[in-house]
């Protein structure tokens, strides 16, 4: 992406502040121009006192420019005043709530399937450094780079003005010096773009020892663990010292080379003073606006190395940001009659290819092997199935298809005989209940955390009609402080089976036409299991239910059960008539059996 795409690209994330940026840098114009002005009346002071000396009857002159420069000041100050209001009121705080509300709104537009194949830490990480670096970019050009123009502009106006010979010079000079910035921006961003690839893989590190601390100190890996730590940082220090040390010494060349220029225009100046070409207030001009020139050169200096760091992480924030969600829906999705008949015809699906490192730009390509391989089923309103079968068989992968998590590679999944891709995706997920193995509680109330769903906070009545079926009702009058209880971070504050409990109420509170069930038990204990089983024959009465398990004890009652192998749907029917005509799903209660009376011996 060239520099030009680049700021055109944040002008963009710019247009709710391009108002309040114009008029920020009419300010920062009209106090360099102030500042040119005020100058030009002490000048003014100079060459009367090199006119004139001490002559009295000339002080009134001197002290009425001193007098104009004065008032300048105070004008200056006005306008930094209203300039800094501005800031405050609309640009501050305000663009930085823009940019993240952007930045997250974006990012609930990709799948789930895009969620669930991605690493959540590195995308966070891509997402927090774009958007601060695009906030950074918009606050340096306002607060940096506009300064720096304003400054540059009027120092050439005013070095033109002592002496065309020296106004020429420093053009010259900046243009050189613009031409030397650009060889800068070239040699140093392919490197970049290596100092960023270490920075991800560090937070992409960090992320998951923060996610799994117990597990780390439950394996005494602490001290492995911040080893891995210590050495992807010292890869990240290597490569940015490999970047900057270089650089550091190119912008040191850069500016030896602008002040050695302005002290030889100075050493030129003094010569015009004494052949009587320019007067001592000139000189005092060329001394001020000759340092202000060098002033906004090294401070666009000091700006490429920020926005060149900052287009590195851009460019991989607006890379993230136009890839397109996998699952799209169609114009004008139907969004009404959606009810709980389900249909796969000749379903084939396989996820994208593995990676052998995090470097693998392989992500449209898919694993050889499919997942599931032409499953055919149907599914009517009202019915409570399962699916089973042993770990890989593509049984949590059906319940992700129904959800549209993914579209399949071929065959069709129709709800109530529409084409699941016809449905309008946010209505159609809004009749679904889901409670998975691992159910997510927000740090807030369980009233909270039950209304998730719905439009708005659920009372008392309703959480209490809801949480019979659930079976919550047992156990959430005994905390402090009853439905308004905080659960904790993860729901850590609550049991594994009162944790499921919830996530069974927050599914049943949106009345939902299905509902899936998928490991809803397979992390509880006995007690636990028992309890929230009887949750989900409760809840489950008179709706669409899809149970995904490997506890065939947990589906004995479901009206079909779907046996799946490898992919391939073996068989399907009750749990007696499978029990006599499946052999693989008598294999898998008999194992389950040996495998229970072994825990009790």
């Amino acid at each position: 992406m060239s520099n030009w795409t680049l700021i055109k690209r944040i002008w963009e994330f710019a247009k709710p502040f391009r108002k309040t940026i114009g008029i920020i840098f009419i300010c920062i114009l009209l106090t360099s121009v102030i500042e040119a002005v005020n100058t030009y009346f002490l000048s003014n002071i100079f060459d009367v006192i090199q006119k004139h000396s001490n002559d009295p009857q000339y002080m009134t002159t001197a002290l009425m420019f001193a007098a104009l420069a004065g008032i300048g000041v105070v004008i200056r100050i006005l306008v930094y005043r209203f300039q800094g209001n501005l800031e405050i009121r609309k640009l501050d705080i305000v663009a930085s709530n823009h940019l993240n509300h952007y930045s997250i709104a974006k990012y609930f537009n990709f799948s789930n399937g895009q969620h669930i194949n991605e690493h959540s830490g590195v995308k966070q990480n891509i997402i927090t450094s774009g958007f601060q670096s695009v906030q950074g970019q918009i606050q340096m050009f306002v607060y940096h780079l506009f300064p720096a123009v304003a400054n540059f502009i009027v120092s050439i106006f005013m070095l033109f003005t002592i002496s065309s010979y020296i106004g020429f010079s420093y053009l010259f000079i900046s243009f050189l010096f613009f031409w030397g910035v650009y060889k800068f921006n070239t040699y140093l961003q392919p490197k970049l773009r290596e100092v960023r690839d270490a920075r991800n893989h560090t937070a992409r590190t960090i992320s998951e020892l923060y996610r799994f601390v117990f597990l780390i100190k439950n394996e005494v890996a602490e001290k492995k663990s911040l080893k891995d730590l210590d050495d992807v940082q010292d890869g990240h220090q290597s490569a940015y010292q490999r970047t900057w040390i270089p650089g550091n010494n190119w912008l040191t060349v850069i500016r030896i080379s602008t002040a050695g220029f302005r002290y030889l225009t100075i050493l030129f100046a003094v010569y015009l003073l004494f052949q009587g070409h320019i007067t001592a207030g000139s000189i005092f001009l060329i001394f001020t606006w000759s340092q202000n020139f060098i002033m906004s050169l090294w401070m666009i200096t000091d700006m490429q190395k920020q926005f060149i760091t900052d287009k590195i992480n851009i460019e991989k924030y607006f890379e993230l940001l136009e890839i397109k969600p996998d699952v799209e829906e169609i114009e004008n999705p139907i969004s009404e009659n959606i009810t709980g008949d389900i249909e796969f015809d000749n379903v084939e699906f396989s996820y994208p290819q593995r990676k052998k490192n995090h470097s693998d730009k392989n992500e449209d390509e898919l694993q050889p092997e499919m997942v599931l391989k032409g499953v055919s089923f149907k599914i009517k309103r009202g019915e409570k199935v399962a699916f089973v079968g042993e770990s890989g068989s593509g049984k949590s992968t059906i319940a992700n298809l129904i959800r549209r998590a993914f579209d399949p590679q071929s065959g069709k999944i129709t709800i109530n005989n529409n084409n699941l891709k016809d449905l309008e995706l946010k209505s159609f997920l809004k009749k679904i209940g889901s409670v998975d193995q691992e159910v997510n509680l927000f740090d807030k109330s369980i009233r909270e955390n039950i209304s998730y769903g719905t439009e708005k906070l659920l009372t008392d009545e309703e959480l209490n009609k809801i949480s019979k079926m659930a079976r919550i009702d047992a156990f959430y009058k005994k905390l402090e402080h009853g439905w308004d209880t905080i659960v904790g971070e993860r729901g850590a504050k609550v049991s594994g089976g009162e944790k499921q409990r919830i996530g069974i109420a927050r599914a049943l509170a949106k009345n939902p036409e299905i509902l899936i069930f998928d490991e809803a038990t397979s992390a509880l204990d006995t007690v636990s299991e028992r309890v929230v089983q009887k949750s989900i024959d409760a809840v489950s009465k008179g709706k669409t239910s899809v149970i995904i398990a490997h506890r065939l004890s947990t589906v004995k009652n479901c009206d079909k059960i779907f046996v799946l192998k490898q992919g391939e749907l073996l068989a399907e029917g009750t749990h007696d008539y499978l029990l006599e005509n499946c052999e693989y799903y008598k294999e898998l209660v008999k194992h389950q059996l040996t495998n229970k009376v072994t825990e009790n011996e």
